[in-house]
């Protein structure tokens, strides 16, 4: 990730993100000096959450770690770590248990209903073992 200054003096930023040394996604520009509130937000939740949304048809954690120079990601049944000098694993979980294993030692988030989203999601037909899940 890359934070950069646009016009520092009137508090306008751009945020980049990059995977394997190219751009992932889009650039955002921002204002840090400009307050939110929640409701700002609304809408963007409210699209979010509905039946087909891009992130309710996948089981996705990611967990930027600085303080260990990584970050962790698991999409569907994939987890990868990727540190910041470019070096990176992946690794297929064959069960919930797996998953819910990394989600505890990896993520250090062990009460995460995973088992229940993954069967939400098995509702959807959707398999997240499913080869190209």
């Amino acid at each position: 990730m890359h934070i950069s200054p646009e016009e520092p003096q009137r508090n306008r930023y751009k945020y980049v993100r990059y995977t394997n040394g190219k751009q992932s996604g889009r650039t955002w520009h921002f204002d840090s000096g400009r307050k939110a509130e929640v409701s700002d937000f609304h809408d963007v939740m409210e699209k979010s959450n509905k039946p087909g949304a891009p992130f309710m048809t996948i089981l996705r954690c990611q967990l930027y770690q600085t303080s260990k120079q990584r970050s962790v990601s698991l999409v569907n049944n994939k987890f990868a770590i990727r540190y910041s000098n470019g070096e990176a694993s992946v690794r297929e979980l064959s069960t919930p248990e797996e998953i819910m294993a990394v989600l505890s030692e990896e993520f250090m988030l062990p009460k995460l209903p995973a088992k229940e989203a993954i069967e939400v999601l098995s509702t959807l037909g959707i398999d997240i073992f499913a080869q190209n899940s």
